[in-house]
This record gives C-alpha cells, sequence and structure tokens, in this order.
C-alpha cells in the first residue's frame, strides 16, 4: 500500500479495517482477455491509465490524485492525468480523447456530477476501453463500466449519527446543526440521508444550517455558525460533512462561549492530520474515515478486468474507521500526525 500523506494536509491511518489490496505483479485470469488459444497476460506495466480527476478542491482529492500518482510510480503504470478543475465539460473532453487515444486501454473517473456520463461510457466501451468510477458514484448503467471504487456515503451518516447519539446519550436536549457538504452533491446527500435515518433511535432533532452548502473551508464554517448561534443552549451537536467544517465550528463556538466536547459534542467525517488533533484535545468527539486513497484497488480491478475476471462486485467499498475521542490520548496519540507511523504498543495499521 503507497502512503499518501501530504506536509500540510495528510490523512491519519485507522486501526479497524481490513487494508486494501497491495498492488502485485497481475493476478491470474480467469478468462481469456482476448478469447484466443495463447491470450495475452497483462500486467501492471501494461496498462495506460487515463486519469480524469474533479481538481483539487480539498484535503480529500488532493490525497485522492497523490494516491494515484504515487502508487502507479511504485507498480509500473503509466498514469496520463488530467485535472477537470471541477468541470463536467472537461471531463467529457478528456473522455472523448482517451476513447480515440489507442494507446490508453484504462479510464479512470473521479466524477464531478452524477448524471451525464452515459454517452461517453458507451464511447469508451465501444473503443475497447477498461472504465473505473472512483471516490464518486454515478447514475449510469452499470454494464459500462467495469466497476465502482468509494465509500458508502450513506453508511457514513449512520456512523454519525450513532456517535452523535452515543455522545448525547446523557443530553435532555438533543439540538443538532448539520453544516452541509456542497449543494447539489450526492456525497452530501447519502450522507444526511444515512444521517437522518439513524438519528430517530434516539430522537436527535436536525437543522440544515445555512450558507455553508457551498464551501467547506474552515472560515466559512465559522463565519456562518456565529451569524446563527447566539446561546449556549441553541444547539447541542454538530454534524459537519468535512473535518474543515468542524474545525470551523470549533473556533466559532468557542469564540461564543460554548465549550466543545463539554456542551457541545461535535462529530465530523474526513479523518485528517488537523482533525485529528482536536480528537487528542477531546474537543472533536468522533470522526468517522472517508478514504480518499483508492488507487490500489482501482489498479487492482482495471487489471483483472483486462485479464478478463468479471468476479469482481461492481461496488468494491473503501476500507474505512472510526476514531472517538473517548479512546484517550495515549491511544490516539499512536497514529496521530506527522508521521502516523505506529508504534509496538499501537494497534496495526492499515490505510493512511
Amino acid at each position: 500500500m503507497v502512503v499518501a500523506l501530504s506536509s500540510v494536509l495528510a490523512a491519519c491511518s485507522s486501526p479497524t479495517p481490513t487494508p486494501a489490496p497491495t498492488p502485485s505483479a497481475g493476478p491470474t485470469p480467469t478468462v481469456a482477455a482476448t478469447g484466443t488459444a495463447n491470450p495475452r497476460i497483462y500486467r501492471y506495466g501494461d496498462l495506460v491509465v487515463g486519469f480524469i480527476h474533479s481538481g483539487f478542491m480539498d484535503a480529500g482529492h488532493l490525497e485522492n490524485v497523490t494516491s494515484f500518482n504515487e502508487t502507479a510510480a511504485t507498480v509500473g503504470v503509466k498514469l496520463v492525468p488530467v485535472d477537470a478543475g471541477g468541470r463536467f465539460a472537461d471531463q467529457v473532453a478528456a473522455f472523448h480523447r482517451f476513447s480515440s487515444d489507442p494507446g490508453v486501454n484504462v479510464i479512470v473517473l473521479d466524477p464531478v456530477q452524477s448524471g451525464g456520463y452515459g454517452d461517453v461510457l458507451t464511447e469508451a466501451r465501444a473503443s475497447g476501453k477498461v472504465v473505473v468510477i472512483e471516490y464518486r458514484h454515478i447514475d449510469a448503467d452499470p454494464s459500462l463500466y467495469a466497476g465502482y471504487v468509494g465509500s458508502d456515503f450513506g453508511l457514513e451518516g449512520q456512523k454519525v449519527a450513532a456517535a452523535m447519539c452515543e455522545l448525547l446519550a446523557k443530553s435532555q436536549k438533543k439540538h443538532v446543526i448539520e453544516l452541509a457538504g456542497a449543494a447539489g452533491d450526492y456525497a452530501t446527500a447519502d450522507r444526511s440521508a444515512g444521517f437522518r435515518t439513524a438519528m430517530s433511535s434516539c430522537g436527535i432533532d436536525l437543522a440544515t444550517l445555512a450558507g455553508t452548502t457551498s464551501a467547506l473551508s474552515a472560515t466559512g464554517t465559522e463565519a456562518a455558525l456565529r451569524a446563527r448561534l447566539t446561546r449556549t443552549s441553541d444547539v447541542q451537536g454538530i454534524f459537519a460533512h468535512s473535518d474543515e467544517q468542524a474545525i470551523g465550528a470549533i473556533s466559532a463556538m468557542k469564540g461564543l462561549g460554548f465549550k466543545p466536547g463539554t456542551n457541545v459534542q461535535v462529530v465530523s467525517i474526513g479523518v485528517t492530520c488537523d482533525a485529528f488533533k482536536y480528537l487528542i484535545a477531546a474537543e472533536l468527539g468522533a470522526d468517522i474515515e472517508s478514504n480518499p486513497l483508492l488507487a490500489p484497488q482501482v489498479f487492482d480491478l482495471a487489471l483483472r478486468t483486462m485479464n478478463g475476471d468479471t468476479s469482481l462486485p461492481k461496488w468494491l467499498p473503501a476500507q474505512e474507521g472510526s476514531f472517538y475521542a473517548a479512546q484517550g490520548r495515549d491511544a490516539l496519540s499512536c497514529n496521530a500526525c506527522p508521521g502516523g507511523q505506529a508504534q509496538p504498543s499501537c494497534p496495526p495499521h492499515s490505510i493512511y
């Protein structure tokens, strides 16, 4: 597994999940890749991957791209990246380019939106390309691509709700404010739906804070939250869709007289190094991992598909865990950044 750490925006390791498969020289094909008597067996060095990513909008996307760059260099995959800058039209143009390029045999897409890819997927299949969707899922005929590698965002929302219920178990009031992700983003929609499905088990009263849906930054969240809250009795919990939002919320509430971790509980999705500091300080109650280091799983799926292996499911979930302030400083410090290297007394590392 490739370690993808940035000096500023690096995610920390999770002690619980099973590691993603480490890229190897390539699996033995279960079906002939070409249908001939002597089929070619593809190796990682034979893959030329057109990587259409959505851009560098946040820490997760940065680490996702880093994962692909470093994994490709390690296993010998030739990576041809395209930064779409969050623009759907640029992703469509890149698809056309790669579909018509005889040197490219795999196309990997980190989509900027859920719909609209049907035509380019059909074109890619007609051109004989193996297509893998990663990081965000799409609404398209699954027969048009080899598979999707990424998170279960609905499950992430359910994990947040379970953590919040535990943190508010002794609280008479359970007013929770949701700091949502980008408007129209399906990860946001799935996480919100998952949270709402699970929050009824403990009677959480949820309200979505307007003004944070277009920016996930800490400063934008802090300003929006300061404008919303006037009394410490207004809220007992904060559900943040990103660590950046959680950090902004903690800063805002401390300035307003709240005590994060005491009279208001904050649960986030991400598991970045910056957030880990707040976990250790017990100002962030829980952080649910959303793993962007997907390249090893993506390359493994692409290679198996090139070799005719159709045994893998259409959705390969990312390996993810959760961290809780209740684990205590000593346990959390084992995995704290920078470095993230486990000591002998620490739980085993897996993905970050």
